[in-house]
């Protein structure tokens, strides 16, 4: 059985306008199955704009992901994350290390670490970001081409370095706002401070304005699903041949469930 558990992006809406605005966002068409068939899969909406329930939320992940791995219902794992939860998932990933998880593939949408540990449960680091840890066996990492489309210059980026040489890591850069890269692309452009209607989109909290348009940030989300998602098609069919091979689960699986169990 392949799993996959998600958590999504940063907002501060209510739990029901959340559901409306990231109803079609990348980590939830996944979670939805409309990518790939996956056996089970978790979902949980992204942290709220203060970012300290990021840690709590994967954890959630992480005991669901574990749970399913121990009861025998998970022969291999994809996790995914949209920016703060990404950065979730990279910590998700690290947590399933030692229990000797291995995780197949980690789809990351534009990771953002931007949660202090320490304050509220956040994750990462205050100046290093947690590496890619090398139970992790490819990434899969579309991102805002930050310096062109001038978007979310103060959120930074994580995600960017892993723990082995071994785990394949395939990133590209897109001309898309950070929340077109996380599949919910803007659809107006307003000034975020006077509400007054402009050409390019102006994310809130943001000195200056991007150069990006609506009509690009949707274009640009469509890139990104065109790049992204073939890559976890051919993951997961891989992952799946492997499973259904006559020698079992594979070599490299089946001594990470004995190690664990053994754990207890």
């Amino acid at each position: 059985m392949i799993i996959y558990a998600g958590v999504d992006g940063t907002s501060s809406e209510d739990d029901a306008s959340y559901q409306v605005t990231f109803q079609n966002s990348f980590v939830n068409q996944l979670y939805k199955k409309q990518i790939v068939p996956f056996s089970d899969t978790f979902y949980h909406r992204g942290p709220f704009t203060a970012g300290t329930d990021t840690a709590a939320f994967a954890r959630m992940a992480f005991n669901w992901v574990v749970g399913k791995w121990n009861s025998g219902g998970a022969r291999a794992v994809f996790l995914g994350g949209y920016s703060r939860g990404a950065a979730g998932m990279i910590e998700v990933a690290s947590w399933l290390k030692p229990l000797g998880i291995p995780v197949e593939c980690l789809i990351l949408f534009d990771a953002v670490d931007r949660s202090v540990p320490g304050i509220g449960g956040g994750v990462g680091g205050c100046f290093f970001n947690t590496k890619i840890a090398d139970n992790v066996k490819q990434v899969i990492h579309p991102m805002r081409d930050m310096w062109t489309t001038l978007s979310r210059i103060s959120f930074g980026r994580c995600g960017q370095q892993a723990e082995s040489a071994n785990t394949q890591y395939a990133k590209e850069y897109f001309l898309a706002t950070h929340g077109g890269v996380g599949g919910t692309p803007w659809q107006t452009a307003v000034n975020p401070y006077t509400n007054e209607p402009r050409d390019t989109i102006w994310e809130f909290g943001e000195l200056n304005p991007t150069t990006v348009t609506p009509i690009m940030d949707k274009n640009g989300a469509a890139m990104v699903a065109a790049w992204t998602f073939p890559k976890v098609i051919n993951a997961f069919q891989q992952c799946k041949a492997r499973l259904s091979a006559p020698s079992g689960p594979g070599s490299s699986y089946l001594p990470a469930r004995m190690a664990y169990q053994r754990r207890g």
